[in-house]
């Protein structure tokens, strides 16, 4: 029975053959995969038998089921290449392969089909470590996807395998696990990891809320206070006190204060304060302010004729008489301000100069 390293479950599988004539037993030659009547054949056991539909092939070719080619009809009579089907070869202890051509002895062929054995012994050719238990594999924990696993002290690494995994007394929960993680549950109730009702949220918050904002609104608070700080000078409380007398000479503040408990003043207080130089600064913008700018402004009432624009206007602006009616213009000689009517008296003296006395 021809061995051929086969094993159940290979794929793309030749084997070769010699096929003999069936009137001189002697070495068949010149057959080809379309000779009429050519039969290719295999059978697993207890299996019905099925066909491979012979092909065409070349000796040095590229796998193809059911090639068949023969080798050499000089040097190597009646041999001939076979390429097996991987059904052929899928399953069991062997195959029978069957090769029927006319003029030739029909040839069946077993053909034993191995079963792949596993060394648990060696690792890469080195022999492996006894185990702790037999029958046990050990498992390398030394290593995590290539690198080097470490540990500060034996056997934390075993604990922490442990804690994670020993369920009869599971120790390490969902909250211990997902806790610091961003978005996940850290309030389970129990070791179940039944999920947290509204309270127990709450309650988690509470509890946590100023563990985690501490850090952060101590800083906060330090980078407000400023390099210089000074509680005795800077506090609130020292600014309240500091106010109390010393706002009232400020800038920008009012500077007019009775007395230390900040009372507001009296109008004979407010009187007394104007100093000269402010009269005299205020005396000096009205006497100086031009009328047009005293026109245009919004502030105060409408411009009227009856006020003391209208006085003024009168004094410097233009003035015409045209048949007892005076008109006043304003600053632009041209807009009519107010007009007054004139009565003369042919008896009475008439106005040659006026000159200030």
């Amino acid at each position: 029975m021809p061995d051929f390293g086969i094993y159940a479950g290979d794929t793309n599988k030749t084997i070769y053959v010699r096929l003999r004539d069936s009137t001189t037993g002697l070495a068949k030659t010149g057959l080809a995969y379309n000779d009429a009547n050519a039969v290719l054949s295999y059978t697993l056991p207890l299996a019905a038998r099925a066909a491979i539909t012979l092909a065409t092939q070349t000796v040095t070719g590229a796998h193809s089921d059911g090639g068949f080619v023969e080798v050499d009809a000089t040097n190597c009579k009646g041999l001939y290449r076979v390429d097996l089907s991987d059904a052929a070869i899928a399953s069991g202890a062997f195959t029978i392969i069957s090769i029927e051509f006319d003029g030739t002895i029909e040839e069946s062929i077993e053909i034993p089909l191995h079963t792949r054995k596993v060394n648990v012994t060696e690792w890469l050719g080195t022999a492996a470590a006894t185990p702790t238990v037999a029958g046990v594999p050990e498992v390398d924990l030394t290593h995590v996807m290539g690198t080097i696993l470490t540990e500060t002290a034996g056997g934390r690494l075993a604990a922490a395998i442990i804690k994670l995994f020993d369920v009869a007394t599971p120790t390490l929960v969902a909250s211990d696990v997902m806790r610091g993680t961003d978005s996940a549950n850290t309030t389970v109730p129990d070791a179940a990891g039944t999920a947290p009702t509204a309270i127990e949220n709450r309650q988690e918050m509470d509890s946590n809320s100023t563990k985690l904002a501490a850090a952060a609104l101590e800083a906060t608070l330090t980078a407000m206070k400023g390099a210089t700080f000074s509680g005795a000078t800077d506090s609130l409380e020292a600014i309240r006190n500091r106010g109390d007398s010393a706002w009232p000479t400020a800038t920008g503040f009012n500077t007019v204060v009775p007395d230390a408990a900040g009372t507001a003043p009296t109008t004979a207080e407010i009187w007394a304060a104007i100093t000269d130089a402010a009269s005299n600064k205020i005396a000096d913008h009205i006497l100086r302010r031009s009328a047009a700018t005293a026109r245009a402004s919004s502030d105060g009432d409408t411009a009227d004729f009856r006020s003391l624009l209208g006085a003024v206007s009168k004094l410097v602006n233009r003035i015409k008489n045209a048949s007892g009616t005076l008109t006043i213009y304003e600053e632009d000689d041209t807009t009519s301000f107010g007009t007054q009517t004139s009565t003369g008296d042919a008896a009475a003296d008439p106005i040659t100069e006026l000159n200030t006395d």
